[in-house]
């Protein structure tokens, strides 16, 4: 692909997102991501700590940016596509208690989880999500689904990260500081399961409105 088309293409990625944070020198050539193409990927960035490592349903693709699982209100007042990068956090009950998405700002200022009681900034975010919902949205077998909501009840939080590879630095800085805080926080007496949903479908072959 010529930088031309390449430059189009990245115009067209930030249009369905909607979010000018996202930098065309910053990012790949949005693609579909394999299975492999995935675990290998976090395994080279030492990134591969998660207790699931899913793939977001493409055919459900729609209705991440609907009131049932969208996170940023102020896009979705809009009617505008949401951010295919987010940290959701959920509580034991399956509260939605914190949340970001790559359209709140850079990572790094806005860090919600930079100290272990979580970081509060004046996000537009839809706290009316539940976690029991989630999985609706993920390519795993109804059983496999079911086993990781029973898993929450058993955890003081489950964090779940929506991602990517071809957003290189966006994904990845929310996956290091997930990492990070695991390390520093989590304990016998501190649990937190971790599911990770690879977002990685090319904007172009997305399924119609």
């Amino acid at each position: 692909m010529n930088r031309t088309n390449y430059l189009f293409l990245i115009i067209i990625v930030c249009s369905l997102h909607s979010c000018g944070f996202i930098h065309f020198m910053g990012t790949s050539e949005p693609a579909d991501e394999s299975p492999g193409e995935v675990a290998a990927y976090l395994k080279k960035k030492h990134l591969d700590f998660a207790d699931h490592s899913l793939f977001f349903e493409d055919s459900l693709r729609n209705l991440f940016s609907t009131p049932f699982y969208a996170i940023d209100t102020y896009k979705l007042a809009r009617n505008t596509p949401q951010s295919l990068m987010q940290l959701r956090i959920y509580d034991r009950s399956g509260k939605l208690v914190n949340a970001y998405t790559q359209c709140y700002g850079p990572f790094r200022r806005r860090n919600i989880i930079k100290t272990k009681e979580f970081q509060f900034w004046q996000f537009p975010t839809n706290f009316n999500l539940r976690f029991s919902d989630e999985p609706s949205l993920w390519a795993v077998s109804n059983l496999e689904k079911e086993q990781i909501r029973q898993a929450a009840l058993q955890h003081d939080y489950t964090f779940v990260v929506y991602w990517n590879i071809w957003s290189n630095h966006y994904s990845k800085v929310m996956l290091k500081a997930v990492k990070k805080y695991l390390k520093r926080y989590e304990s016998e007496n501190f649990k937190i399961q971790v599911v990770l949903v690879n977002t990685g479908i090319n904007p172009l072959n997305k399924p119609p409105s």
